[in-house]
């Protein structure tokens, strides 16, 4: 079975990480190189550095990572009919990106959905397939939805090769972010083309789980992170990746951790904290997760903002990293009292905690001095 779900996906090369730098890392490790037989049965299952030449990826689009992962297919299609919206939108969005053809009349069903992100999700697939009934769905995604959304729906309308496809894409394209205006400008200027199709699922072959297909998607997608990462630093994509694998599993606390950092350091603050808010709203027992949003808010001086999550990180978890970036918010804020008391409470449980005795001492002789000026 994980020589099949590494077939399945093109996450063949694991790029390294250059001497002194440090690259988001996958999700559980680079995923085992398949067999030489295997190789030969889906000669289209090439490596990502392979794969960025060729003719069906422009430079502007996505990896087709999971493209020909046929194998996938029929427990994908069964998930079309899971009772859950979450699970048909990410079953809707997975055949979608392996593109084999003949899933195209079980999406079309999908587009009377009663989930909006169902039909939104199965409009873009059908697209990616090709096939015109998904334009409408696919253009509605370019108003409302998250870029990540986004960027695969001009990947679907520029592979549609239709005017209509074209036409909506150079409307839309007014309003959108940086980085989704570009797409589109690369989509509307490159001449639309499919890839190779992929091989039928194997007859009587072990079926994947819809766990172990997630787990393997997400493995290629902080794979293809990794790329762009190394080709370019091209953090818009990178963010991209981290957060199409976080739809697919909203349960990694570090990734959000990953992606609001790379939207901090291009000064996308709004992005930043956007997606820490979700983290938290995922994870909501997560200490890393309050911290994250806590700490984002305390670097951008924003320090009322800052304290009520970092003060339900302390609660949490008793970490002395989380109560220290507490108490110094306190402090940040006027609230001496408060920030002594944290600090003191530190050094209950570690009294020999040098940095805890420091601030506290500093704290003791602010206070004294704004006590002595009013008297």
């Amino acid at each position: 079975m994980k020589q099949l779900l590494a077939a399945m996906l093109i996450v063949t090369l694991y790029v390294p990480a250059a001497a002194g730098q440090s690259a988001p890392r996958p999700r559980r490790g680079p995923v085992a190189v398949p067999s030489p037989p295997l190789i030969v049965q889906h000669p289209d299952l090439t490596p990502l550095d392979n794969l960025a030449d060729e003719p069906f990826r422009p430079s502007w689009a996505p990896f087709p990572i999971l493209w020909g992962g046929t194998a996938a297919v029929p427990t994908l299609l069964e998930q079309l009919s899971s009772p859950q919206p979450i699970q048909r939108m990410r079953a809707a969005f997975l055949l979608g990106q392996i593109a084999w053809p003949r899933s195209a009349s079980r999406l079309a069903k999908a587009l009377t959905d009663p989930s909006r992100g169902v039909r939104i999700h199965a409009g873009i697939a059908l697209a990616c397939l090709g096939d015109r009934r998904g334009l409408p769905a696919a253009v509605a995604a370019l108003v409302g939805q998250p870029d990540w959304v986004k960027v695969y729906a001009v990947l679907g309308l520029w592979r549609l090769d239709d005017p209509a496809a074209r036409a909506a894409l150079a409307d839309y394209a007014g309003g959108q972010s940086g980085f989704i205006r570009n797409l589109i400008a690369g989509a509307l200027s490159s001449p639309p083309m499919m890839p190779p199709p992929g091989e039928p699922p194997a007859a009587g072959a072990e079926r994947p789980s819809m766990a172990e297909i997630i787990d393997a998607a997400i493995n290629a997608y902080m794979l293809e992170t990794d790329w762009w990462w190394h080709n370019g630093g091209v953090y818009d994509q990178c963010i991209r990746c981290m957060q199409t694998a976080l739809f697919l599993d909203p349960h990694m606390v570090h990734v959000y951790g990953d992606a609001a950092w790379l939207a901090w350091s291009m000064g996308k603050n709004n992005q930043a904290l956007g997606i820490l808010h979700r983290g938290v709203a995922a994870n909501p027992h997560s200490i890393p997760a309050w911290f994250n949003l806590g700490q984002q808010y305390f670097l951008l001086k924003r320090f009322a903002a800052a304290a009520p999550y970092l003060r339900k990180a302390a609660e949490l978890g008793e970490d002395r990293l989380s109560q220290g970036v507490y108490a110094h918010c306190l402090t940040k804020l006027g609230r001496l009292e408060e920030s002594l008391a944290v600090w003191e409470h530190i050094l209950e449980e570690n009294p020999t905690d040098g940095a805890a005795i420091y601030n506290r001492d500093k704290v003791k002789r602010m206070l004294a001095q704004q006590r002595k000026q009013h008297r």
